[in-house]
Protein backbone atom coordinates (compact mmCIF):
# COMPACT_ATOMS: atom_id res chain seq x y z
CA UNK A 1 0.00 0.00 0.00
CA UNK A 2 2.85 2.44 0.73
CA UNK A 3 4.74 1.34 -2.60
CA UNK A 4 1.52 2.64 -4.09
CA UNK A 5 1.09 5.70 -2.32
CA UNK A 6 4.87 6.89 -3.15
CA UNK A 7 4.40 6.07 -7.10
CA UNK A 8 1.21 7.83 -6.99
CA UNK A 9 3.37 10.95 -5.26
CA UNK A 10 5.95 10.69 -8.22
CA UNK A 11 3.07 10.22 -10.61
CA UNK A 12 1.11 13.51 -8.69
CA UNK A 13 4.32 15.43 -9.57
CA UNK A 14 5.54 13.86 -12.53
CA UNK A 15 9.12 12.62 -11.69
CA UNK A 16 10.98 11.21 -14.48
CA UNK A 17 13.73 9.33 -12.28
CA UNK A 18 14.03 5.72 -13.73
CA UNK A 19 13.33 4.37 -10.41
CA UNK A 20 9.80 5.98 -10.97
CA UNK A 21 9.30 4.33 -14.18
CA UNK A 22 10.66 0.93 -13.10
CA UNK A 23 8.37 0.55 -9.99
CA UNK A 24 5.46 2.14 -12.32
CA UNK A 25 6.37 -1.36 -14.44
CA UNK A 26 6.76 -3.77 -11.65
CA UNK A 27 3.32 -2.73 -10.15
CA UNK A 28 1.96 -3.65 -13.85
CA UNK A 29 3.31 -6.86 -13.82
CA UNK A 30 2.02 -7.40 -9.81
CA UNK A 31 -1.52 -6.57 -11.05
CA UNK A 32 -1.44 -9.42 -13.91
CA UNK A 33 -0.18 -6.80 -16.80
CA UNK A 34 2.60 -8.40 -17.86
CA UNK A 35 2.24 -7.31 -21.69
CA UNK A 36 1.68 -4.17 -20.59
CA UNK A 37 4.50 -3.85 -18.28
CA UNK A 38 7.05 -4.59 -20.84
CA UNK A 39 4.90 -2.17 -23.92
CA UNK A 40 5.72 0.23 -21.17
CA UNK A 41 9.44 -0.38 -20.42
CA UNK A 42 9.72 -0.99 -24.13
CA UNK A 43 8.65 2.70 -24.97
CA UNK A 44 10.43 4.31 -21.71
CA UNK A 45 13.75 2.82 -23.00
CA UNK A 46 12.96 4.28 -26.65
CA UNK A 47 13.10 7.51 -24.67
CA UNK A 48 16.66 6.49 -23.71
CA UNK A 49 15.21 5.29 -20.17
CA UNK A 50 17.70 2.59 -19.29
CA UNK A 51 18.13 1.98 -15.24
CA UNK A 52 18.60 -0.88 -13.32
CA UNK A 53 15.15 -1.07 -12.29
CA UNK A 54 13.83 -0.75 -15.41
CA UNK A 55 15.62 -3.89 -16.87
CA UNK A 56 14.12 -5.50 -13.83
CA UNK A 57 10.76 -4.48 -14.51
CA UNK A 58 11.08 -5.52 -17.83
CA UNK A 59 13.15 -8.86 -16.96
CA UNK A 60 10.09 -9.71 -14.62
CA UNK A 61 7.13 -9.23 -17.05
CA UNK A 62 9.24 -11.54 -19.84
CA UNK A 63 9.22 -14.09 -17.22
CA UNK A 64 5.68 -13.43 -16.79
CA UNK A 65 4.83 -13.96 -20.03
CA UNK A 66 7.18 -17.37 -20.13
CA UNK A 67 10.11 -15.70 -21.79
CA UNK A 68 12.42 -16.96 -20.04
CA UNK A 69 15.85 -16.47 -22.25
CA UNK A 70 14.75 -12.61 -23.09
CA UNK A 71 14.01 -12.55 -19.24
CA UNK A 72 17.54 -13.38 -18.60
CA UNK A 73 18.89 -10.57 -21.04
CA UNK A 74 16.60 -8.24 -19.03
CA UNK A 75 17.85 -9.73 -15.97
CA UNK A 76 21.61 -9.25 -17.15
CA UNK A 77 21.25 -5.98 -18.15
CA UNK A 78 20.09 -4.28 -14.81
CA UNK A 79 22.79 -6.49 -13.19
CA UNK A 80 25.25 -4.79 -15.57
CA UNK A 81 23.59 -1.25 -14.90
CA UNK A 82 23.42 -1.88 -10.95
CA UNK A 83 27.15 -3.81 -11.00
CA UNK A 84 27.03 -2.45 -6.90
CA UNK A 85 23.94 -4.13 -6.23
CA UNK A 86 24.10 -7.72 -5.65
CA UNK A 87 20.32 -8.00 -5.36
CA UNK A 88 20.16 -7.37 -9.06
CA UNK A 89 23.07 -10.40 -10.18
CA UNK A 90 21.10 -12.61 -7.22
CA UNK A 91 17.60 -11.99 -9.65
CA UNK A 92 19.71 -12.98 -12.52
CA UNK A 93 21.12 -16.25 -10.94
CA UNK A 94 17.64 -17.00 -9.73
CA UNK A 95 16.49 -16.80 -13.13
CA UNK A 96 18.99 -18.40 -14.88
CA UNK A 97 18.26 -21.90 -12.12
CA UNK A 98 15.18 -21.34 -12.65
CA UNK A 99 15.69 -21.82 -16.58
CA UNK A 100 17.41 -24.76 -15.90
CA UNK A 101 20.77 -23.31 -16.47
CA UNK A 102 22.85 -23.57 -12.92
CA UNK A 103 26.31 -23.46 -14.29
CA UNK A 104 25.14 -20.02 -15.31
CA UNK A 105 23.51 -19.37 -11.79
CA UNK A 106 26.98 -21.26 -10.21
CA UNK A 107 29.20 -18.12 -11.98
CA UNK A 108 26.43 -15.44 -11.18
CA UNK A 109 26.27 -15.91 -7.90
CA UNK A 110 30.27 -16.88 -7.36
CA UNK A 111 30.53 -13.34 -9.03
CA UNK A 112 28.15 -11.44 -6.47
CA UNK A 113 29.64 -13.09 -3.65
CA UNK A 114 32.71 -12.30 -4.58
CA UNK A 115 31.97 -8.67 -4.46
CA UNK A 116 29.84 -9.59 -1.49
CA UNK A 117 30.63 -11.86 0.55
CA UNK A 118 28.09 -11.06 2.93
CA UNK A 119 25.05 -10.64 0.69
CA UNK A 120 23.03 -13.59 2.36
CA UNK A 121 20.61 -14.01 -1.35
CA UNK A 122 23.47 -14.21 -3.62
CA UNK A 123 25.04 -16.63 -0.41
CA UNK A 124 21.83 -18.57 -0.49
CA UNK A 125 21.71 -18.47 -4.28
CA UNK A 126 25.29 -19.69 -4.51
CA UNK A 127 24.23 -22.84 -2.12
CA UNK A 128 20.93 -23.60 -3.84
CA UNK A 129 23.31 -23.44 -7.53
CA UNK A 130 25.99 -26.09 -6.15
CA UNK A 131 23.31 -28.37 -5.19
CA UNK A 132 21.57 -28.25 -8.41
CA UNK A 133 25.19 -28.95 -10.47
CA UNK A 134 25.79 -31.54 -7.55
CA UNK A 135 29.29 -30.14 -7.03
CA UNK A 136 30.35 -28.78 -3.71
CA UNK A 137 27.96 -30.14 -1.96
CA UNK A 138 30.51 -29.94 1.35
CA UNK A 139 31.08 -26.15 0.52
CA UNK A 140 26.96 -25.49 -0.14
CA UNK A 141 26.43 -27.09 3.37
CA UNK A 142 28.95 -25.00 4.76
CA UNK A 143 27.40 -21.83 2.92
CA UNK A 144 24.38 -22.71 4.37
CA UNK A 145 25.38 -23.29 7.68
CA UNK A 146 27.00 -19.95 7.91
CA UNK A 147 23.53 -18.45 6.60
CA UNK A 148 21.54 -19.66 9.17
CA UNK A 149 24.11 -19.20 12.26
CA UNK A 150 22.97 -15.36 11.49
CA UNK A 151 18.91 -16.46 11.14
CA UNK A 152 18.07 -13.69 12.84
CA UNK A 153 19.53 -11.43 10.10
CA UNK A 154 17.79 -13.24 7.12
CA UNK A 155 14.63 -11.50 5.45
CA UNK A 156 10.90 -13.21 6.11
CA UNK A 157 11.10 -14.59 2.12
CA UNK A 158 14.94 -15.96 3.35
CA UNK A 159 14.34 -17.76 5.74
CA UNK A 160 12.20 -20.31 4.75
CA UNK A 161 14.48 -20.17 1.14
CA UNK A 162 17.39 -21.49 3.19
CA UNK A 163 15.23 -23.81 5.02
CA UNK A 164 14.14 -25.42 1.94
CA UNK A 165 17.96 -25.37 0.30
CA UNK A 166 18.83 -27.07 3.73
CA UNK A 167 16.10 -29.64 2.78
CA UNK A 168 18.12 -30.76 0.19
CA UNK A 169 21.53 -31.06 0.87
Amino acid sequence: AKAKEYLDAAKAVDSKGVDRYGVEAMHLVAAGKAKEANDFVEDIRKKGGGGGRIFEAQAFALKATGNLKLADNSFRAASDKEWKDMNYASALGESQLEGGTPGAALDTFQKATGQNPDHFRSRLGLALARVRRKANSAVAEKSLGDVMSRKAALSAPQSPGASRIGALL
